[in-house]
């Protein structure tokens, strides 16, 4: 009743269920390690370990994403790339690419990479 600036009879009748706290009581609550989340619902809130490995978990399905958004990103630009060299003529070099096909984002090195890769691949098939 103290810490959350209540009296006796408030903290006893929110522990029967027979009302309920303010949000200022739980704030005041929270700042001496008090569980609100199990308080409210009845769950516990997870713990600095638990949440690390979320974190965690969340960047490696992160850097999934960006690695298949890449790829499809790469499948698209070798196919355009590959037309516009048959159709114009000039080889599939990094000058090519860069200057006469045009491809000005900031991965160029990585996606020329990628796309000498990809012919390689192409070319054993």
């Amino acid at each position: 009743a103290e810490i959350g600036e209540t009296t006796k009879k408030s903290q006893i009748d929110y522990e029967k269920g027979n009302s309920y706290p303010k949000s200022n009581y739980l704030e005041l609550i929270s700042k001496v390690g008090i569980d609100v989340l199990f308080v409210v619902t009845g769950v516990k809130s997870p713990s600095e370990y638990e949440l690390e490995i979320i974190g965690k978990h969340r960047a490696e399905i992160k850097a999934l994403e960006d690695q298949q958004a890449f790829i499809d990103k790469a499948l698209e630009t070798a196919n355009k790339f590959r037309k516009w060299s048959k159709e114009s003529e000039e080889g599939l070099t990094f000058s090519t690419f860069v200057n006469t096909f045009g491809y000005q984002q900031t991965d160029a090195n990585k996606m020329f990479s990628a796309l000498v890769k990809i012919f390689d691949v192409l070319e054993e098939v």
